[in-house]
């Protein structure tokens, strides 16, 4: 069927809404997609949720600002993958206040999975030096004390990329709905762009029955030049023939008579 709302995002607010089993599973979840404050209209303590200030709402019960406990960056670096190919189960994990999300990342393929020092799974791999992002692409600095994940918390999509130091390398759907890429332990420059998978075919077809329509235009354009010189040609003989008194192929047929 045709979907004009992304379906990992369908298959996120379905499970948010309908199958978290309580508020600090939700606050997590959440928090986990990188939702740093929340206003929620019931005040209440939240073990994943830190609580700031009211907000007026124009009702006798204000809603509350809390701040999510189970908060992740926009861009970091987790030290190890799980495979996590069923969507309920990964996000059921992200829910969980006692999963370490900020250094496993779940990957719904094992493709993009290495026996990454598993023992120091704990303890991070490296940090997110710096992060710039225009409207096509997202530059990160990143900093790896061990080969590890460079996990970027924007929607995934086949049509965006990925480029380590200059390096095209595969982009990895992470927790179901975001990127990752994985790095070799050092400093590296990750590139995250979008350009449209099927653009360099649609572009060539495109210049290619551009060309063809050129060179047809060229080739009817030189038939009629020929044809037109002909034309000229039949015209000066005829005209000269006239003038010297011989036979003209083309005289004009008297009443009654022949040609």
């Amino acid at each position: 069927p045709e979907w004009s709302f992304p379906v990992p995002l369908y298959q996120f607010w379905v499970f948010a809404l309908h199958k978290v089993p309580g508020p600090d599973q939700t606050l997590c979840l959440m928090g986990r997609s990188n939702v740093r404050y929340q206003i929620l209209g019931r005040r209440g303590r939240y073990g994943t949720g830190r609580e700031g200030a009211p907000v007026p709402d124009g009702t006798p019960f204000p809603s509350s600002l809390y701040e999510n406990r189970c908060f992740l960056p926009r861009a970091y670096v987790a030290a190890r993958a799980i495979y996590s190919p069923n969507p309920d189960e990964t996000m059921a994990r992200l829910a969980d206040p006692g999963f370490n999300a900020r250094n496993t990342v779940m990957l719904e393929s094992k493709e993009g999975m290495e026996p990454f020092a598993s023992a120091y799974s704990s303890v991070p791999a490296g940090k997110v030096a710096t992060f710039r992002r225009s409207p096509n692409s997202v530059t990160l600095q990143v900093n790896l004390s061990r080969p590890g994940y460079v996990v970027l918390l924007d929607r995934f999509d086949p049509n965006w990329h990925a480029a380590v130091d200059g390096h095209e390398v595969p982009i990895l759907r992470a927790n179901h709905l975001f990127r990752a890429v994985r790095a070799e332990a050092g400093v590296h420059t990750v590139r995250f762009y979008y350009r449209q998978r099927w653009l360099a075919a649609g572009l060539a077809v495109s210049l290619g029955a551009l060309a063809l329509s050129g060179i047809l235009f060229l080739l009817d354009l030189q038939v009629a030049v020929v044809e037109q010189r002909s034309e000229g040609e039949a015209d000066r003989e005829r005209s000269r023939r006239v003038q010297e008194g011989g036979p003209v192929e083309a005289a004009v047929t008297a009443p009654g008579g022949r040609q």
